[in-house]
Order: C-alpha cells, then sequence, then structure tokens
C-alpha cells in the first residue's frame, strides 16, 4: 500500500481477475454436479476442486482422481515442497473428490446413502412421499374448484344483474367454506378451465 493508503489500480485489477477466475473455476465445477447433489457435500467438493486447481489442470486433476480409484496413486514430484500442498491435504482432497465421482455413478438413494447417510436418504424418502400425497390433494381439490367455477358461471349467467362478488359469496355459504377461500377456490377453477 503506498502512502496515504491507497491502493494502486494494478493491485486492484489483478485481485479482481484473481476472484473471476476463482469464481469461472467454481461454477464449471458446480455445473457437473447432478441438481439433486447434497449441498453440503458440493461444496466441499468445490472447495476441493478449488484448492487442487490453483497448481493443476482440470486434466491433471482428473489423472489424480482415477489414479486413486484405480489404488494406483499418482503423487507429484513438487508435493511438501514450500508453497505446495503437503501429501496429507493432496490426499483428502483428491479422495474427498474420488468418493464424489463414485457416488455419482450410482443410483440417487445409493449416493445419498455415500455422501450424507442413511439419514439423509430417510429424509429423501419422506419428502418424496409428502409431494406425492401434496400431489393428490391438488388434484382432489382443483376437481373441486373446477365444479365451483361451473356453479359460478351458471349463477351468473342467470342473474346477471347480480355481483360476481356476492355470488361467489352465496356457493361459500352453501359450501361451508369462508368467503375469501370460496373466492380463492372459484378463480383457481377459472383459471383451469381455460
Amino acid at each position: 500500500m503506498r502512502a496515504g493508503g491507497v491502493i494502486p489500480a494494478w493491485a486492484l485489477a489483478a485481485a479482481a481477475k484473481v476472484r473471476r477466475r476463482e469464481e469461472k473455476t467454481r461454477l464449471e465445477f458446480l455445473r457437473r454436479l447432478p441438481p439433486n447433489y447434497p449441498e453440503p457435500r458440493a461444496k466441499q467438493e468445490c472447495q476441493a476442486y478449488c484448492f487442487l486447481r490453483k497448481w493443476w489442470t482440470p486434466n491433471h486433476i482428473r489423472r489424480f482422481i482415477s489414479g486413486y480409484r484405480t489404488g494406483k496413486m499418482i503423487f507429484p514430484g513438487i508435493l511438501d515442497s514450500a508453497g505446495y500442498p503437503s501429501v496429507t491435504e493432496f490426499q483428502d482432497k483428491v479422495g474427498l473428490l474420488a468418493e464424489g465421482e463414485y457416488a455419482r455413478a450410482s443410483s440417487q438413494t445409493e449416493m445419498l446413502r455415500l455422501l450424507a447417510g442413511d439419514d439423509a436418504v430417510r429424509g429423501a424418502r419422506s419428502r418424496e412421499r409428502a409431494s406425492e400425497g401434496g400431489r393428490a390433494r391438488k388434484e382432489k381439490t382443483l376437481e373441486r374448484d373446477i365444479e365451483m367455477a361451473r356453479e359460478f358461471q351458471e349463477l351468473l349467467a342467470r342473474h346477471g344483474g347480480k355481483s360476481a362478488t356476492s355470488i361467489k359469496t352465496n356457493i361459500a355459504k352453501k359450501r361451508g367454506l369462508s368467503r375469501s377461500a370460496c373466492i380463492a377456490a372459484i378463480d383457481r377453477g377459472l383459471r383451469a378451465k381455460k
């Protein structure tokens, strides 16, 4: 930093370039993951990949991962040198990426089990069942909404002078619904009929 606390423009530009490159690397890695990949694990793997990308190209990293999977680990000669990762750091990062790649080749349930444990599998199943129940309820409710919309249109045609809101309110009383719930249901039914 110069006297007076002003950071030179070239230093700011260099820092911005590094940040852009790191963000590009991060986005490229995350794009390759399936959409249902566990978020905490995706973050860990992304950090490991970005860490390794400081020194090696994507092709090098792929070779390290394939070597890890076969048990014939490839160690670059610069490990444990000043400014480079230690052997342990290198193995941890490559191992994390290799486990993730292996898990992604499995079924979704097995992938979740390998990466996040049995609790995550149970949670995913519960979410699936809940969404199935929600879809069934939604279909049943939609049928009711369409039926109420038809009734509304018939009454509106017969009683042309009455306001739409008062007709909806009468339907609400007949059905035992609140006024606002009935109006919302009829509006949904009208939209669904189109």
